[in-house]
């Protein structure tokens, strides 16, 4: 009997050893552990710039989409109105000639703007497009991509509250003494991505550009010219009214694939231009 027990004791106690000895040996150590960490680190070093342009891509065509909304509700807001495009309190001759400022679509009064103060409530420039409802919505103003200080989420109560100054992330242009929108030349930029400051530079690498043909172009700007040329802040109104010039021609030029196009002073030509001149 005393045999038979030492013989149940040891088979049991066998098959348990074993199982322990196979447990340790198939467990993970500290050095694999590391080299796995080391492995997915890697990894994620090399997919990150790759995941990040793609999400960049996704932004850019939203803001392409945003632009294209835009500019075709400036299109049907000129077949309504004999032709001519929202005016700007901002653009206007002998009162605030800050172009750079058409990122402004509502102003509050009592406001400070460049060299004048604007003094009643009002919808201006682009704004007025949203104010007559040719816009669906008030995010179409917004780029995906903006990092600056005039985000959706900061400006999106205010539309209905109208209480604030209200600002976009793209800039109007009404190039001077042009009238009407069919007297525009074809490759000239009437709406792009803001370039009121470099903050204000939606995607650091190109900027995208409605024309007065009604297209979407891409201006890239991987060699920084036109982010280095616009205004680090806003401390000289003079300096950022010439700088906005100098990016409105440069968009013109270098941005359209038709030859010389012009900001409005060449004649007319493009699939909507009529050549009115009066």
């Amino acid at each position: 009997m005393t045999q038979r027990m030492n013989q149940s004791q040891q088979s049991g106690v066998g098959p348990r050893k074993q199982s322990d000895k196979l447990s340790v040996r198939g467990g993970f150590s500290l050095i694999d552990l590391m080299v796995s960490l080391a492995v997915i680190v890697t990894l994620l070093i090399i997919l990150l710039p790759s995941l990040s342009r793609a999400q960049e891509a996704a932004r850019r065509v939203g803001c392409a989409s945003n632009i294209r909304q835009v500019g075709m509700a400036l299109q049907m807001y000129a077949y309504d109105y004999g032709d001519r495009l929202p005016r700007s309190v901002f653009l206007e001759e002998g009162r605030t000639y800050s172009p750079h400022d058409t990122i402004f679509i509502y102003l509050s009064g009592d406001s400070e703007f460049g060299r004048q103060q604007v003094s009643h409530p009002r919808w201006d420039g682009l704004g007025t497009l949203f104010h007559l409802e040719y816009l669906d919505g008030s995010n179409a103003f917004y780029c995906p991509s903006h990092a600056g200080e005039h985000s959706y989420d900061i400006y999106k109560e205010r539309f209905d509250r109208q209480d604030r100054d209200i600002a976009m992330n793209y800039q109007y242009r009404l190039p001077k003494g042009v009238r009407y929108f069919t007297d525009f030349h074809s490759s000239t930029t009437l709406l792009a991505d803001a370039m009121r400051t470099q903050a204000d530079y939606n995607h650091v690498v190109g900027n995208y550009m409605f024309k007065a043909d009604l297209s979407i172009t891409w201006f890239n700007d991987s060699d920084g010219r036109l982010f280095r040329s616009l205004s680090g802040d806003l401390s000289s109104p003079n300096e950022a009214s010439d700088a906005i010039q100098m990016a409105w021609d440069l968009l013109d030029n270098r941005g359209s694939s038709a030859p010389n196009g012009g900001g409005g002073h060449a004649d007319p030509g493009g699939p909507i231009a009529g050549g009115r001149k009066n």
